[in-house]
């Protein structure tokens, strides 16, 4: 195996939630402050050497005002139900994943943004523990309904064609994405019309780092 050999004028130290409310977490299996002493031993050798170090600081308060589009994941969806019935066409499906990805964009990060806004500080462990339990339950869950109707339909139709079952397996997605609108309405609007508790996430002290 040959050796690694890093170019130090060619390489950069992105140092991510090195944060106060990220270090009082209790972090394993190495200490806050042993975390913050690698990192300032680390980006003093690379600095030194010509190399890039970022610290990127993340706002929870200014990620929680990011609008939300719900309706856009469905209106991505909706192009599906034309190319499995009518006609395929590799355009206007690199255009639908575009507005459908965008679309899961505007609603992931407003909404976990908005999860870990609600929570004490003390409790963000146990947020993020629950919050990542639900996304690997929720999204294979619905995956393996939406695949097993497919299956199914595919089985029922398999004589007359399999582009009604894609359809109806579409048309089952977008109803998904119907309840998700309708829940979404009961929502506040802002977050600002809501008593939360008070959070504030400030940027580790950069200067005891450097």
């Amino acid at each position: 195996m040959s050796q690694l050999v890093i170019d130090s004028r060619k390489t950069a130290l992105v140092a991510i939630d090195l944060q106060n409310a990220v270090l009082q977490m209790n972090p394993a299996p190495h200490a806050a402050a042993e975390v913050v002493s690698n990192n300032r031993r680390i980006s003093n050798v690379l600095r030194a050497k010509g190399g890039l170090v970022v610290w990127v600081r993340v706002d929870i308060n200014q990620a929680i005002r990011l609008p939300v589009d719900v309706p856009m994941p469905f209106e991505g969806t909706l192009p599906f139900l034309y190319l499995s019935a009518k006609h395929f066409s590799l355009g206007i499906l690199a255009v639908t994943l575009f507005v459908r990805g965008m679309g899961m964009s505007t609603v992931g990060i407003p909404s976990i943004s908005a999860a870990y806004a609600s929570v004490r500080k003390e409790e963000l462990p146990m947020a993020t523990t629950s919050l990542n339990i639900v996304q690997r339950l929720g999204g294979p869950t619905l995956t393996t309904v939406c695949a097993t109707f497919l299956g199914w339909r595919m089985a029922v139709v398999h004589s007359t064609g399999t582009s009604s079952a894609f359809t109806m397996s579409f048309a089952l997605l977008c109803g998904f994405h119907s309840v998700l609108i309708l829940a979404a309405r009961r929502l506040p609007l802002s977050l600002e019309s809501v008593e939360r508790p008070s959070l504030t996430i400030d940027a580790a002290r950069l200067e005891s780092i450097d």
